[in-house]
C-alpha cells in the first residue's frame, strides 16, 4: 500500500447541517489515496458524531483519516495551522466542512500536477446561493509573481481552498496563519504561498462547490472584532511585501479595496461611530490609495464625514 500522496484538510466546527454533504463528497473522490485531516475546533454541536457516523459508509478511507481536536476553540486560521503542521504528503487541498468538491477534483489535479512538477494548482470554483448558481472559471495563469499580484491587489479570489498547494511552501517560509486572524486569514496566506512558488498552473474545471447557506459562518457574520482581523491580515502582507521589487503598487491597491470594504461594512452593518470613523481615518492616512475602484457612491461617502449617512 502506498502512501497517500496529498492530504484534505477540513476544519470542524458548528456544521452539523451541512458536514455529511462535505464528507461524502470528500469520500467519495474517483482517486484513493488521500489521506484525510479534520480538525475538530471543540465544535459545541454533533459536528464530529455525523462525521464518524458517515465513515461507517467508506470503510475503505478508514486507515488514511485522523480526528485532530484542539483543546480549546482556537478559531479557523489556528485549524488551518494545526492541519499544515500535522500532514506528512506533499501536496495539500484545503476544504470548508460546509462545502464540497467535485467527485473527480483530486484526480484532475494530481493529473495536472504531474505535467510539469507545478507547486500551485488553482481551479475554477461555484458559489451557491438559496436561488442561484455562479461559475467561476479562471484564466489560465503560469507566472506565480503575477498570481501573487493579483490576490495582493483583490482581483483575483484568494481563498485557500480554490488550489491545491506543494505543502513544503508552508514548511520552508514558515507560513501560518497569525493566530486570533480568523477573517481575510487567507489573504494573509495565498499571497505568500504564491510568492514562493516556482511552477503553478490553472484547469478551467469548476472543482469546488462554496456554499452560501450556512448563515453563521465565519465569513457570513459581521462584528468590529472580525473587520479588525481584515486590517491585521493587511499589516501581514504589508510587513512581508514592503521590501519586495515590484509588488508596491499591487499592496496598495489591495489595502484601499480591503480599507474601503470595511468603511462600507461599517456603515452597512450599524457598527460603532467611533469605528466607522477610525477605518475612514486609516483611508485618509493611505499614502498610495486607489480610486479607481470605488463607486460613485464610494466616492460620495468619502466626501461627507457623518456616520448617519
Amino acid at each position: 500500500m502506498s502512501y497517500p500522496l496529498i492530504t484534505i484538510a477540513v476544519p470542524v466546527y458548528g456544521v452539523e447541517k451541512y458536514i455529511e454533504r462535505c464528507v461524502r463528497s470528500l469520500f467519495e473522490q474517483t482517486y484513493q489515496e488521500i489521506e484525510y485531516l479534520f480538525v475538530d475546533d471543540c465544535s459545541p454541536d454533533r459536528s464530529i458524531d455525523i462525521l464518524r457516523c458517515v465513515l461507517e459508509d467508506y470503510p475503505e478511507r478508514r486507515k488514511h483519516v485522523r480526528i485532530i481536536r484542539h483543546e480549546q476553540n482556537r478559531g479557523i486560521g489556528a485549524a488551518r495551522n494545526t492541519a499544515v503542521g500535522q500532514c506528512h504528503t506533499e501536496f495539500i487541498l484545503h476544504v470548508d466542512s460546509d462545502d464540497s468538491l467535485e467527485s473527480n477534483a483530486v484526480e484532475l489535479l494530481l493529473e495536472k500536477q504531474r505535467e510539469d512538477d507545478y507547486d500551485i494548482v488553482s481551479f475554477g470554483y461555484r458559489r451557491i446561493w438559496h436561488k442561484h448558481v455562479e461559475e467561476y472559471h479562471k484564466p489560465n495563469l503560469t507566472s506565480a509573481q503575477i498570481l501573487s499580484k493579483l490576490i495582493l491587489a483583490r482581483r483575483w479570489a484568494g481563498s485557500v481552498c480554490w488550489a491545491m498547494y506543494r505543502t513544503s511552501l508552508y514548511r520552508l517560509s514558515g507560513i501560518k496563519v497569525a493566530e486570533g486572524v480568523n477573517n481575510y486569514e487567507d489573504y494573509s496566506v495565498t499571497p505568500r504561498l504564491a510568492y514562493y512558488a516556482k511552477k503553478i498552473c490553472t484547469i478551467p474545471d469548476l472543482l469546488y462547490n462554496y456554499y452560501y447557506a450556512n448563515e453563521g459562518s465565519y465569513t457570513e457574520t459581521f462584528s468590529e472584532d472580525k473587520s479588525r482581523q481584515c486590517i491585521q491580515a493587511l499589516k501581514i502582507n504589508q510587513d512581508f511585501f514592503c521590501d519586495k521589487e515590484g509588488f508596491q503598487a499591487a499592496l496598495d491597491e489591495g489595502i484601499s479595496v480591503v480599507v474601503f470594504t470595511q468603511i462600507r461594512d461599517a456603515l452597512r452593518n450599524g457598527w460603532h461611530k467611533d469605528y466607522y470613523r477610525e477605518v475612514r481615518s486609516i483611508w485618509f492616512g493611505l499614502a498610495n490609495k486607489s480610486t479607481n475602484r470605488l463607486t460613485r457612491f464610494d466616492r460620495f461617502i468619502l466626501k461627507i464625514d457623518n456616520y448617519f449617512i
